[in-house]
């Protein structure tokens, strides 16, 4: 474990690396005057000699919105996001639901973070500088880390270049500037100059925003007009040594001479000190050494990330300059479909980043912020952050590489690769990638950006480019198949990210958009944990990585919103907190969070589960860990925004089946009968940092009541891969008590993983309706029941409900705005104690047992906007789906009510069809009439004829006159 003293050591030095490529600098923080430049007269009007009167001022680093410049956001507002129109929602702008929300005075737009203020176009920054006496003759530079996008910059009025470097530093030549006071002019525009992606993450105000301005470091820099440009440092494994090529620049124009000493340390111990003669000619050189680390080199991984730090000096008589970089000594090859790190198989278990940072709108520039962030993916099992169509800053690199984090940072793009003046800018874009970050460790794997297509000359040519610096792998668009249909581009490609092989689909659910649920495994099959992608894996040469997985929503709880302190709001949460209220929820919301979100927990697992059981995967990219507030918000993540702990899971429990070392277990099945074996095949994946020889494994039946019920003991030699078998289990049932839960726990040394099953009874006792009159229809006889007194089991029609719902069983697919047919519910709420579960154990939630129900289900809407016969706000169903947070329908499976002076159960699970192959449909209706027949059915809500009608497109039952 490192100590706190050396994490500290390392931050220093991570900070100095930076620092110190120059040898002097003037802080350019703090004031600055602003102008706006809407209409982009500006250059026209000649603002880079004196900006108009009347000007503002704000701070630098920052952004013009976050200090109240731009226009406050309405329901006219041009967002750069342009998927925000009246086609993808179509609800917000035409509901009556929403007509508050469109109005100036109370505006909240719910499918992304609203800023306080919005901005896009040609901003105007100028402040004046002293160049010191001291720094006559020297080499100068104005230093901007990031900029948002384009940078043009005059000084005392006359231009000296423009920047359109999206992620990475604008580095300005001012040598020529003479001691004294000067004028800094710059123009910043946050305008789309070329197609990136109207919701490309480096751009988009989908999660980032569209802000304007400096962030990050910004200062004037000196050094000697011979100067050490950049230290490229290219580690050989094998060798134990690395390569250093030492870029001398000269501004001189005269050939020198010198001595360069570079001293590599850990830690602040120093492991190499080496000295060795320069020579550059009149316009620089390079100067290569290799740097012998010897046999007790070690290497960087996520299990040791160990980072060398690299101090470089070059001296003669009449200067002296230093640069300060750091390297991690580690090789990332690809060996058919597997990734080998430093000779050992890796498997990628990563999370999408898409520049959320609700905040701010942008990212951090600090190192503390990153090491927070890389420290959370750790905790949660993960190695890996693939940064969607987006480059993050320095700090972030810095942090992965002392936290042990596989990069996988875009050239900043989500749009078509079809144009030359794009492409030139592309290629610029990664080259300046590959010569800022390319040093460090956790900079693993590169690719241009997401779904999209490039003309396969520009994609070969990009490829063939970036392959010639092999210190990682690069692929190109992720999740664009048909690219690999070009041989020559094809065999460029060293990974792939996709979602699909060429005939068969590499997730549970292969299409956010327009989805239908046969396409989606959870719903398609039975529970099981057998799926894998081998078929898939079977048909690629490449490592496959599986895009995008998971994608299943939680409720969220719109207290949240306290932690929005900065220049963003939630208008979703605001939304639905008035929604919640209207309908007499808002004291359910814990129950919503916990419960949505311990279903999400167990789709998460099943999914992932099913990359780790197959053998020669590269891994999977989760959307996400983290939830995702733009493109109609997406609460997809166990984290909420902020990277924090949503209070349903915690990294330990996640860590179970997400982590190096995961055992599994193949089941055909969860539901079982007495009169069946019960068999499951026990495997485990483990890419630990070594084989384990003699790993103890132990496999064990709980029942329910936690007591061991089946046990077995063994000793594995376990190697580094995935879906090792360990053993096969077979567990008769016939003493097993039905109905019941069960759990499967395997435990490979202290790692351990578990899995629910069922046993229902293959049989019941003849059924006893009793008192219980089933209808499908609210007919004369239903009523006459009821009036007298009795019992009544309504199992409506589900093509006649009000609202025609989506299946219930799986939760809402990223957000109900873009795939509305897939579900609209997360999870369910009822309570097991209650008497109607006396024969039917269950959860408080959804969990696997009820896939037989729920799928063919279709929820009752009790309540929703300014519904005319709503049932009462404080009632509460028996079994109650969570609905999704943009409509907030109080929804029923199964209600309880009085209708006149009879008692009635309304139901919309199918317990009618062929029972004899549903064991268990057939066990919930016996538990129903059971209850029904029971004096514990007491309802002590009363509901009237409209209210019950209300539930149906058309009215279920006349009203007698």
């Amino acid at each position: 474990m490192r100590t706190m003293k050396s994490k500290i050591i390392m931050m220093v030095f991570c900070l100095a690396s930076v620092s110190s490529l120059y040898g002097k600098t003037i802080s350019l923080a703090g004031e600055w005057s602003l102008a706006l430049d809407p209409e982009n007269k500006g250059q026209e009007q000649g603002w880079h000699a004196a900006l108009p009167l009347g000007c503002g001022s704000l701070k630098l680093p920052g952004t013009l919105q976050e200090q109240g410049y731009g226009n406050i956001p309405n329901f006219e507002t041009k967002w750069i996001a342009k998927r925000v129109i009246k086609q993808n929602f179509p609800n917000y702008f035409v509901h009556p639901m929403y007509s508050r929300y469109r109005e100036d005075a109370h505006f909240r737009f719910p499918y992304l973070l609203n800023p306080e203020r919005h901005y896009v176009g040609p901003a105007w920054y100028q402040r004046t500088v002293t160049i010191p006496e001291s720094w006559k003759g020297q080499r100068m530079s104005l230093f901007l880390e990031r900029c948002h996008w384009q940078s043009s910059l005059w000084v005392d009025g006359k231009a000296v270049g423009t920047n359109d470097a999206m992620g990475m530093p604008h580095i300005y030549d001012l040598s020529s500037l003479k001691p004294g006071k000067h004028t800094l002019t710059i123009r910043m525009d946050n305008s789309m100059l070329f197609n990136l992606g109207i919701d490309a993450h480096s751009i988009s105000d989908q999660t980032q925003s569209a802000w304007n301005g400096i962030i990050g470091r910004m200062e004037l820099q000196c050094s000697a007009p011979v100067f050490i440009e950049d230290v490229k440092i290219v580690p050989d494994v094998a060798k134990r040594q690395a390569r250093m090529t030492v870029i001398i620049g000269d501004q001189t124009k005269k050939p020198g001479s010198g001595t360069l000493t570079a001293v590599v340390s850990h830690k602040g111990k120093t492991v190499l000190k080496k000295e060795f003669p320069a020579k550059w000619a009149a316009n620089g050189g390079e100067q290569e050494v290799v740097l012998e680390l010897g046999k007790k080199a070690v290497l960087w991984d996520e299990f040791n990330p160990h980072v060398y730090d690299v101090a470089v000096s070059l001296k003669n008589k009449k200067m002296s300059v230093d640069y300060a970089t750091s390297f991690g000594l580690r090789e990332i090859k690809r060996s058919g479909n597997r990734l080998l790190l430093n000779g050992s198989p890796i498997f990628l278990r990563g999370t999408l980043e898409c520049c959320v940072f609700p905040l701010t709108g942008y990212p951090p520039t600090d190192l503390e912020s990153w090491l927070k962030i890389m420290r959370k993916a750790k905790e949660y099992g993960l190695n890996h952050l693939r940064f969607h169509s987006w480059c993050p800053p320095r700090a972030a690199f810095q942090a992965a590489d002392l936290e042990g984090v596989y990069l996988q940072p875009e050239v900043s793009m989500w749009a078509g690769l079809t144009e030359e003046e794009k492409f030139q800018w592309a290629l610029a874009e990664s080259k300046r990638m590959l010569e800022t970050y390319g040093n460090h460790p956790s900079f693993l794997l590169m690719a241009l950006g997401n779904e999209m297509h490039a003309e396969p000359e520009y994609l070969a040519e990009m490829l063939g480019t970036w392959q010639q610096d092999n210190r990682r792998i690069y692929s190109g668009g992720c999740n664009y198949n048909r690219a690999l249909k070009d041989k020559a581009v094809g065999e460029k490609y060293d990974f792939f990210v996709g979602v699909k092989g060429y005939s068969a689909k590499l997730k549970t659910t292969d299409s956010a958009r327009y989805l239908a649920a046969g396409k989606n495994y959870f719903i398609t099959r039975p529970p099981q944990t057998t799926i894998d992608w081998r078929e898939v894996i079977s048909s690629f040469n490449m490592p496959f990585i599986s895009h995008e997985t998971v994608q299943r929503a939680s409720y969220p709880d719109p207290a949240w919103q306290a932690k929005y302190t900065g220049s963003f709001q939630p208008a979703y949460l605001a939304i639905a907190k008035d929604q919640l209220a209207e309908r007499g929820m808002l004291d359910q919301v814990p129950d919503f969070v916990e419960h949505s979100g311990r279903w999400q927990v167990q789709q998460f697992k099943e999914e992932i589960e099913a990359s780790l059981r197959t053998p020669n995967m590269a891994g999977f990219q989760m959307l996400g860990l983290q939830d995702f507030p733009g493109q109609g918000t997406a609460l997809v993540g166990v984290l909420d925004a902020f990277w924090e702990d949503k209070g349903y899971v915690t990294g330990k429990e996640f860590r179970r089946f997400c982590a190096p070392t995961v055992p599994l277990a193949r089941m055909e099945k969860r539901i079982w009968s007495p009169n069946e074996t019960f068999e499951a095949t026990v495997e485990v994946t483990h890419y630990g940092a070594e084989p384990i020889p003699n790993a103890k494994v132990e496999v064990q039946v709980l029942g329910p009541d936690k007591k061991v019920l089946f046990s077995e003991q063994l000793t594995k030699a376990v190697s580094i891969g995935g879906a090792i078998p360990l053993t096969t289990i077979s567990v008769p049932l016939s003493k097993y008590t039905a109905p019941a839960k069960y759990k499967l726990v395997v435990r490979v040394d202290a790692h351990e993983n578990d899995w629910d099953f069922w046993v229902y009874p293959q049989s019941l006792p003849a059924e006893k309706k009793g008192d219980v009159y089933i209808t499908p229809v609210m007919d004369k006889r239903a009523m006459d029941r009821l009036q007298s007194g009795g019992t009544v089991l309504l199992l409506p029609k589900l093509q006649l409900l009000n609202g025609n719902l989506p299946q219930c069983f799986t939760s809402t697919y990223w957000c109900t705005v873009y795939a509305s047919r897939a579900a609209q519910t997360m999870g369910q709420i009822c309570d097991p104690n209650h008497p109607l579960f006396a024969h039917f154990p269950t959860d408080k939630t959804t969990n696997w047992n009820w896939h037989e129900l729920l799928v063919t289900a279709r929820p009752m809407i009790l309540d929703e906007w300014e519904m005319e016969h709503a049932w009462p706000k404080t009632y509460r169903p028996l079994i109650q789906p969570v609905n999704d947070w943009n409509t907030n329908y109080k929804l029923a499976l199964l209600a309880e009510a009085r209708v006149g002076n009879g008692r009635l159960i309304v139901c919309s699970m199918d317990l009618t069809s062929d029972l004899d192959t549903r064991p268990v449909a057939r066990q919930f209706r016996y538990s129903l009439l059971q209850y029904m027949n029971s004096d514990a059915f007491d309802p002590d809500t009363e509901i009237t004829l409209d209210q019950l009608n209300a539930l149906y497109l058309v009215k279920a039952v006349e009203k007698k006159q």
